[in-house]
């Protein structure tokens, strides 16, 4: 028996490939498209965060979903966001707020409690410049960060992250 026919009951994502007939036909074109598949068919999925200002004020209609407009194929991939990433899935997160202002730029404080370069109201869609860290050294770890880790804050699980939860397993259902 071989090793991967011996583990087949584990085929979950995570241990190894959700088998292609448990997929959803977004995942089927996403999985082909990695694989180098000759033929498969192009996947269509939302781009240019950068130009949405420039298209709405030139007359994009706000009440038309963009996958609509462009025949975007549905999401392939599922992520549990709010669950950490990039960042530190901090609770209480750090204030958000606008710390200073120079000229066309913002620096702002993030969720995670950086300081970030950025446009003037305009945090997405390009490459952020960080400024500073909450986090230099043992003390200002304990200090900002250590004590927003705590795995038995009640709001580390609230709402939020159950919803994203419960939208995984539909998923994958």
């Amino acid at each position: 028996m071989s090793f991967r026919r011996q583990f087949e009951s584990h085929a979950d994502g995570i241990h190894d490939l959700i088998p292609r007939d448990r997929m959803t036909t977004a995942a089927r074109k996403l999985r082909a498209a990695y694989a180098h598949t000759p033929g498969a068919p192009f996947y269509q999925r939302e781009f240019g965060f950068f130009t949405l200002d420039v298209w709405k004020e030139q007359g994009l209609p706000a009440d038309v979903p963009l996958a609509d407009l462009f025949g975007f194929d549905p999401d392939g991939l599922f992520g549990l966001w709010g669950a950490g990433w990039c960042e530190a899935d901090l609770a209480p997160a750090f204030e958000e707020k606008i710390l200073e202002t120079r000229g066309e730029h913002e620096v702002w404080q993030d969720r995670s409690g950086r300081h970030v370069l950025c446009f003037k109201g305009r945090r997405n869609g390009f490459m952020p410049e960080y400024i500073a860290h909450p986090v230099t050294d043992f003390k200002t770890w304990e200090k900002h960060c250590k004590w927003r880790m705590d795995p038995n804050t009640p709001e580390r699980f609230g709402p939020r992250f159950l919803e994203h939860v419960e939208k995984a397993k539909s998923a994958a259902a």
